[in-house]
């Protein structure tokens, strides 16, 4: 039996060898070929820069439209547009693909159907493995710095039944009309305003729109113009100017991480705070009066709701769009749940704009309510102004989400982009300064307490940006930001950020400095899991798992006193390192509990929640590493090891669990696309569980074990 262990022993050596020799020469083809990739790319890049002029996407694409050229440079040309994946060349791409692909195609000889075929594929929102590192390689999330060539563009199809609004509007404005979304690219225009009947705003000509935004990493200010019938639609146009500020109101359900513990109607109005009951009667009359109406949950496509969660819930804490009365030229900003769907019958979002509301802004689908740059009631939209309107502001929070959270922008609005509230710019800039490292420091000062838009003209060539008390940003991060998120627009880069009234100090940085994109991960990592979810009591967090770990350790110690007989004392490291974390994780809590930026959770817990949360950790850690200890096998140690980091095990399974379930089960889910959702919370969670398992396995295998002779393992 001994030698057949031997043996085995040896066996699995050898496997492990030889996976780990297969895996290293895997990752250095591909390394090899990626660079390969890489530099063959700027290659191309910097070729059709140097002959054409403009960025690579634009000379690319007159190199693949000269005539004058090889085939065999224009098919490169093809090739490397597809790999960046820029919808601007679609266009282009298109107009040369006849949809016949021979079966042999000499490169040097015409221009290759089948690329032209990926190309387009990969321009159209497609990607594959190695298209997907290249543009990481190439870029990142980083927005490409544009000039924007029209001020606005109207696009609407010539066989929608409202398109000669389209032409009233246009003619109006002395705007171009193009037909398909695509036709916009090349325009690059700072606003565009999209005319069609509600058949003809389905999920998939949104989906479509979203993700030629996202893949051309420009997003202009989008308007939606429509109605139930053309008159209604007409009669949206022509109230955009009507917007202004006057009454505020936030109102919805019960939210628990907000501190809002009942249905509850705010008025915000001129920064007071008045509690009015949410019935669905004083629902009506604060719509009746608002000029700015934000509301937090719960939405359908055809409705509001609230009570839904606390079984009372009844006809009477609903209310559908037969039920909207005449309404002021409001704004009504509702980021919930599906409740942008105006093809659908007795639309809710189609029943506001029908009743007098001058734009209503909200999602597609499912939202991610941490992404949005708010907390508490200090709300988006409210400090808009007319050179950072409405539209801006959804935009800046959709270029966010689309880049980090969603696979397209899921925030639409109905209205004309260009509508504000704020008749004054919101704020002054006092000083503007530029260093000689190419540093610019801004100061400036607001009486607005909330979510401040704020315009940084010619600040598009700054790639990272710090408020000073607040956060810090980068073109590339990884992560949300719901303090503070940016947007470039030709040259100006438009801000949101939260502020507390007074002065403020923005500083901009041309380049990002060495290692915050990964510093800024991990720190985002640790808030999500260790501040803002660690005490939560929602299902996703679950901290009951940390009371839970307590009886656990009890029984243990009880076994180990009165069952074996044993002393504690050579647990005595155990439970030194098990404080330390413990007493570590505490400290970060504290440390960091008014500075994380992953959540618009509002931290309130009690000096005994915090104790116990503290204890808990504790108590996993020393049951699990007193499981490890004694173990004898290889299964039982890592069981220990798994009870050690049981809750941020649990909250990475979840999140991986729940976010595939939203992304696969749509009847469920009720979204409109499978795989809409990225693993953002996912990641979020995994990498202080890694963290967390490696520092704990190596305290145990250099700190627990450091004077003991490890007992063999069978």
């Amino acid at each position: 039996m001994k030698k057949m262990r031997m043996r085995m022993k040896g066996i699995k050596e050898k496997l492990c060898y030889a996976l780990a020799i297969g895996v290293s020469v895997f990752v250095l083809f591909f390394v090899i070929i990626i660079s390969w990739c890489g530099y063959e790319i700027k290659n191309q890049c910097w070729s059709a820069q140097s002959e054409y002029g403009g960025d690579c996407v634009e000379s690319l694409i007159k190199r693949l439209d000269d005539a004058n050229k090889g085939f065999r440079a224009r098919n490169d040309a093809i090739g490397v547009l597809g790999m960046l994946g820029d919808s601007r060349a679609l266009p282009a791409l298109k107009s040369y693909y006849t949809g016949h692909i021979p079966e042999r195609e000499p490169l040097d000889q015409s221009l290759s159907q089948y690329e032209l075929r990926k190309a387009i594929d990969l321009t159209s929102g497609g990607t594959h493995f190695i298209a997907w590192v290249m543009r990481a390689g190439l870029g990142g999330n980083k927005q490409q710095q544009r000039a924007v060539n029209a001020e606005m563009v109207v696009v609407s199809q010539q066989d929608d039944p409202y398109y000669s609004l389209a032409q009233t509007i246009a003619r109006e404005e002395n705007l171009r009309v193009v037909e398909e979304f695509t036709d916009v690219l090349p325009l690059t225009p700072m606003y565009i305003i999209l005319v069609a009947s509600p058949d003809n705003l389905t999920a998939e000509r949104l989906a479509e729109i979203g993700y030629v935004l996202k893949n051309q990493d420009y997003y202009p200010a989008l308007g939606i113009i429509s109605g139930s019938t053309l008159q209604k639609a007409e009669q949206l146009w022509e109230r955009r100017s009507l917007a202004g500020k006057g009454n505020h109101y936030v109102a919805g359900d019960v939210e628990i991480l907000q501190s809002i513990y009942e249905p509850t109607i705010f008025n915000i109005t001129d920064g007071e705070t008045g509690k009015i009951e949410l019935t669905r009667e004083n629902l009506i009359e604060a719509l009746q009066q608002a000029d700015y109406f934000y509301w937090t949950r719960h939405t359908g496509p055809k409705d509001w709701s609230w009570n839904e969660e606390y079984g009372n819930w009844t006809e009477n804490d609903q209310l559908l769009a037969d039920d909207i009365p005449d309404l002021k030229p409001v704004v009504i900003y509702s980021l919930t749940c599906s409740s942008f769907r105006p093809w659908v019958e007795n639309a809710i979002a189609l029943g506001f704009v029908d009743q007098g509301a001058v734009a209503y802004l909200g999602f597609v689908n499912t939202p991610h309510y941490a992404t949005v740059v708010k907390q508490g009631l200090s709300v988006p939209g409210i400090t808009s102004w007319s050179e950072f309107p409405l539209g801006i502001v959804a935009q800046v929070h959709n270029k966010v989400t689309a880049n980090i959270v969603f696979r397209s922008p899921q925030l639409f609005m109905l209205g004309d982009p260009r509508i504000y509230l704020s008749a004054e710019q919101p704020y002054r800039i006092t000083s503007d300064t530029q260093k000689e490292n190419g540093a610019r420091t801004l100061e400036g000062k607001s009486d607005e307490k909330g979510v401040l838009a704020v315009k940084l003209e010619n600040g598009s060539a700054y790639d990272f940006l710090s408020i000073k008390g607040l956060t810090s940003v980068s073109e590339g991060d990884i992560f949300y930001n719901n303090k503070l998120q940016t947007l470039n627009l030709g040259s100006d880069k438009y801000v949101l950020f939260l502020h507390d009234g007074g002065s403020f100090e923005i500083q901009l940085i041309e380049h990002v400095p060495l290692g915050w994109i990964v510093t800024d991960a991990v720190i985002d990592a640790f808030d999500f899991s260790w501040v803002a979810l660690w005490l939560s009591t929602y299902a996703d967090s679950n901290p009951h798992l940390l009371l839970l770990s307590l009886p656990v350790l009890i029984g243990i110690l009880l076994v180990k006193l009165l069952k074996e007989k044993r002393s504690l004392k050579p647990y005595a490291r155990v439970f030194v390192v098990a404080l330390s974390i413990a007493l570590l994780h505490l400290a970060y809590f504290l440390l960091r509990s008014d500075s994380y930026t992953v959540s618009d959770n509002l931290e309130s817990h009690t000096t005994l929640q915090i104790a116990l949360g503290t204890l808990g950790i504790f108590a996993c850690v020393a049951g699990g590493l007193m499981i490890m200890k004694d173990a004898k096998k290889r299964r039982g140690k890592a069981l220990g090891l798994i009870f050690t980091v049981l809750r941020q095990f649990w909250l990475t399974g979840f999140n991986l669990v729940f976010i595939t379930i939203l992304n696969v089960v749509t009847p469920v889910t009720r979204n409109t696309e499978t795989w809409l959702l990225s693993y953002d919370a996912f990641w979020l969670s995994l990498i202080p569980l890694v963290v967390e398992g490696a520092v704990i396995f190596a305290l145990y295998r250099y700190v627990i074990l450091r004077d003991r002779i490890a007992e063999p393992i069978s």
